[in-house]
């Protein structure tokens, strides 16, 4: 089971995130976040992604024990690194629990708010998502990285795509710029290989994914104008798209069964065992089912910045004139 937290791939995302425009400077955590990976991999992770992360620096930042992501923060360019959990026993800066709604006090309040692992725990978490999507102000990003497949137990819930793309959407004053999915067992822990996912709603149907691997999702979305969050309840976009389409009615329901039709159910019946039996030996060897046309493999390396930076750019086309996004990269 992964520790939830900053692990090698979510640095290699957060780095990238830096780079492409995200303004790091006054950054919420949600829940105290720690660094699960080593001196070697993370400086390796930076080289790669092209962000200035000295090795002195690594070694620094995770010196202590636990190795908090304060300084891993700071060195993306915040300037003060906040905290929030239900209890203290972390030294968390701000309690409060996210089944809760936020008070006004802390709606627009930072540039950026990362979850790395703390909504599944959360069991209202419509009210927590909404809470991560209120601290921010406008022009500020929320990221999360979060469970996908096969970490049932983990927390209470397990997430599809469809979910953040719905929620992050223009009607709640977001834009989606990413969205990834990463084995944590697999190559996506040793050197950053993910899965981008297109929306399903581009795609005009489901976007579905069987696999055998513990696998976690990544979002990133810009916060362009200040809504009324999930003033309407999000729907599945293939749902709306029937629910918009004039209906034709059902034809009359036949009660009598064709003795060809019986025979195949019959047929079903015994074989099930045996299609079972195939799946398994099939998941012994490994039989991910990807679809080639949702889900394109990436890394998080230095090759990505272009695509990032431009999803980053067409977003912020979003902000209003007086709202637009200036910053300076921190290592110019």
């Amino acid at each position: 089971m992964p520790l939830m937290g900053i692990d090698t791939t979510s640095a290699r995302f957060l780095m990238l995130c830096a780079h492409s425009g995200v303004d790091f400077s006054r950054t919420l955590m949600l829940g105290r976040q720690e660094i699960h990976s080593n001196p070697q991999r993370l400086s390796l992770a930076a080289a790669e992604c092209g962000f200035p992360l000295g090795d002195q620096t690594v070694i620094d930042m995770m010196r202590e024990r636990p190795a908090y992501a304060e300084p891993l923060f700071h060195a993306l360019g915040a300037v003060t690194v906040d905290s929030m959990d239900a209890a203290d026993y972390e030294d968390a800066t701000i309690l409060h629990d996210l089944n809760d709604p936020i008070g006004d006090e802390l709606k627009g309040r930072f540039t950026a708010v990362f979850d790395g692992g703390t909504l599944e725990h959360v069991f209202q978490f419509p009210t927590a998502l909404k809470n991560a999507m209120e601290m921010l102000e406008v022009g500020g990003t929320l990221m999360t990285i979060t469970t996908a497949n096969n970490l049932l137990g983990h927390g209470f819930y397990q997430f599809s795509p469809e979910l953040f793309f719905r929620a992050f959407s223009a009607e709640n004053g977001f834009v989606t710029e990413g969205c990834y999915l990463y084995e944590n067992s697999g190559l996506g822990d040793l050197n950053g290989e993910v899965r981008s996912v297109k929306d399903p709603l581009e795609m005009k149907r489901r976007v579905t994914l069987r696999n055998s691997d513990e696998t976690l999702i990544v979002v990133r979305a810009l916060k362009v104008a200040e809504r009324l969050v999930f003033a309407r309840t999000p729907q599945q976009s293939d749902y709306e798209a029937a629910w918009q389409t004039p209906s034709q009615g059902s034809a009359p329901r036949k009660l009598k069964i064709s003795a060809n039709k019986a025979l195949r159910l019959r047929l079903r019946e015994v074989a099930w065992p045996l299609k079972q039996w195939v799946r398994s030996v099939q998941y012994g060897v490994r039989n991910d089912r990807y679809d080639p046309q949702a889900y394109r493999k990436v890394r998080f390396a230095a090759g990505l910045l272009p695509e990032m930076k431009q999803a980053h750019e067409a977003a912020s086309t979003r902000l209003s004139p007086n709202q637009a996004l200036v910053q300076t990269p921190i290592w110019e």
